[in-house]
């Protein structure tokens, strides 16, 4: 379907497969419902405004990336987010990631959201996951989470980061957030944080609450 000019939606069930990057470069597509089975596979779509994705499976690399005018995702719960999924999804201003890992560059570019959520279930972040988020002002961390990669937060909007973790996370560099947030972590940890590898370069804004 590379390059089908005319193809406006595409709608299948859980048991269609598509290879990798069947609908990339669908520039008319703008709607999105089914089971992403395959790696890219509505890569580069530029007019996709709206997708829903089937429940509890998992979804391939670079799913949405480039989709720069992707507003709406529903269905996402129980979805593995691979490497580079939403990348460049400019316009996307909302996002649910129930997944226990965001990849690499999964939302790195997406400069509209506003609001990330995270499953409970969330431990790892990886390298540069939300990088230039420049519109996302507030994030919360889950109690779960173990590994923070390099740059995962860097030139983000953040104004506010809530970490819920009592025992700080292994944080890959000193680069993973932008500067002027202010840090807060649990009360009865935040010496432990103040000290630990990494997290020592943003001491003096961390608060215990």
């Amino acid at each position: 379907f590379n390059l089908t000019a005319r193809l406006h939606k595409a709608t299948f069930g859980s048991g269609t497969s598509f290879g990798k990057t069947a609908f990339q470069d669908c520039f008319n597509l703008i709607a999105f419902i089914g089971t992403p089975n395959a790696y890219g596979l509505v890569k580069n779509c530029s007019a996709l405004r709206v997708a829903c994705v089937t429940k509890g499976v998992p979804v391939y690399g670079e799913l949405f990336r480039g989709c720069c005018s992707l507003r709406h995702v529903t269905g996402t719960n129980g979805n593995l987010y691979e490497n580079y999924n939403f990348m460049g999804c400019q316009a996307l201003e909302e996002l649910d990631l129930d997944t226990t890992k965001v990849g690499q560059m999964s939302v790195h570019g997406c400069f509209a959201l506003r609001s990330l959520r995270f499953t409970d279930e969330l431990n790892t972040i990886l390298t540069q996951a939300m990088q230039n988020a420049l519109s996302l002002v507030r994030v919360t961390l889950p109690s779960k989470v173990e590994t923070i990669g390099a740059q995962a937060f860097a030139n983000a909007g953040l104004k506010e980061v809530h970490i819920l973790a009592e025992t700080p996370p292994t944080l890959a560099n000193s680069n993973a957030f932008p500067g002027g947030c202010t840090f807060y972590v649990p009360a009865a940890s935040l010496e432990a944080y103040k000290t630990a590898t990494n997290w020592s370069a943003y001491a003096s804004r961390m608060v215990g609450e």
